[in-house]
């Protein structure tokens, strides 16, 4: 099961009528705060601007800020009530979760496959900034792609979408993987710029993928792009993520 990520982004446009229809028939749950939020109205965004992207299916339930450790147990119970309603199972950290541990979420997901062995799920990596912890971010997501490579789980890289340009290139603050600035507002969230259309985009090119024959990804080696530095803007810590 693949990666998606930035270079996800240009199969979105090649996504044909009945891989759509395809990844709509899916039914999702995904647990989330304020940036799964923007990613829900940009996917209505699409939806508005092409009728075949109906995402009625997909059930964005805002879950709050309760902090890592009871957003794992949320998803935990959720899955309990929930498994047989829903074909994909999946929740989301925040940017404010840098102190989120990696191998308690990575056993939380393996749990959460072994009890419903009939369901999908959806691993994440942890969401960026434009500089703030971006070092714990980095070894949060180095852990969590080489995890999901190597034992075949299906990664929607955030992280990756996050500090890739439009263009291709990638965003760096500190010599650590960063939130484009031009993607976000306050410093945190994806909603300027077309940052939270790219995040839709690859949603849909994922679940396309999930549910039929993959649509065409290129896939690459990670560290080979190129860097652009970015410069510090402040980051409001306030209970949204």
């Amino acid at each position: 099961m693949p990666t998606y990520d930035h270079t996800s982004v240009a199969a979105f446009s090649g996504l044909t009528s009945g891989q759509i229809s395809a990844a709509a028939a899916l039914t999702m749950m995904l647990r989330h705060a304020s940036t799964g939020q923007l990613i829900s109205d940009a996917l209505d965004a699409l939806q508005v601007g092409d009728a075949r992207l109906n995402r009625a299916n997909w059930d964005f339930q805002d879950r709050g800020n309760p902090g890592y450790a009871l957003k794992i147990s949320d998803f935990t119970d959720e899955c309990a009530l929930q498994y047989s309603t829903h074909n994909v199972l999946t929740f989301k950290f925040c940017y404010i979760d840098p102190d989120a541990v990696w191998t308690e979420y990575r056993d939380a997901m393996l749990a959460a496959e072994a009890a419903h062995p009939s369901n999908r799920f959806i691993w994440w990596s942890m969401p960026l900034t434009t500089y703030y912890e971006l070092d714990v971010r980095a070894a949060y997501n180095a852990a969590c792609r080489s995890y999901c490579t190597t034992n075949n789980k299906t990664l929607y890289d955030i992280a990756a979408i996050e500090s890739h340009h439009a263009n291709g290139t990638a965003n760096t603050y500190g010599g650590y993987e960063a939130l484009c600035e031009e993607y976000t507002s306050d410093g945190g969230h994806p909603d300027s710029n077309g940052g939270d259309t790219r995040l839709a985009q690859v949603m849909w090119v994922m679940l396309a993928a999930m549910a039929g024959p993959p649509p065409s990804v290129s896939f690459h080696k990670r560290s080979s792009a190129q860097t652009v530095s970015g410069t510090a803007y402040g980051v409001r810590r306030y209970n949204i993520g």
